[in-house]
């Protein structure tokens, strides 16, 4: 657990895990950010600030245009991976109205995975050895059977990451995000 952070109204976790091989080589670290809705106000710290990420003043270097179905969530759930009923249950998504609008929703890896085959695609020739680092923010949900569109921009050694669904394309769903290459 790299901390807990209070947000008055909501409360903030960060964990942090390593995978490494049957040898130790370390393979990837992964950031987890999870928020809890109404569970703020225990007089914690505020998180710390994260850098902000945003496009540049034009337009995109490239943009991919990726649809889902309506079956992706439960799909992706035959994976045991995210089990939580909001994903593929009306009623249980009514619960979470605050989150979901009322709707199942994508799973949140689904759609980075979705959105980092964009990347892989458009900058590394298809290799994932070539992405060092993904980092972004979800925004806003995506309902299955949403077409993502991801918009790519080179700047500052970084690719900055922008998506939206073509079925509301002003409503960014993934935001503050970059991806990094490796250089050699």
């Amino acid at each position: 657990m790299a901390g807990i952070y209070d947000l008055k109204r909501m409360a903030q976790s960060v964990i942090v895990t390593q995978t490494r091989d049957q040898h130790g080589v370390l393979l990837c670290e992964t950031e987890w950010v999870i928020m809890y809705l109404k569970d703020g106000g225990f007089g914690g710290p505020p998180p710390p600030r994260s850098p902000k990420f945003r496009p540049p003043e034009r337009d995109p270097d490239w943009v991919v245009e990726a649809s889902t179905t309506k079956e992706q969530a439960m799909l992706y759930r035959l994976g045991g991976h995210d089990l939580n009923p909001l994903h593929v249950d009306p009623e249980a998504a009514r619960k979470a109205e605050k989150v979901t609008q009322g709707r199942p929703i994508l799973h949140g890896l689904c759609t980075y995975g979705y959105i980092a085959r964009a990347i892989l695609a458009e900058e590394c020739g298809d290799d994932p050895r070539k992405l060092k680092t993904f980092y972004g923010r979800f925004s806003k949900p995506i309902w299955p059977g949403e077409t993502i569109l991801t918009e790519g921009w080179r700047a500052d050694g970084k690719i900055i990451v922008r998506a939206a669904t073509k079925e509301r394309p002003d409503e960014h769903i993934f935001t503050n995000a970059y991806a990094e290459l490796e250089t050699a």
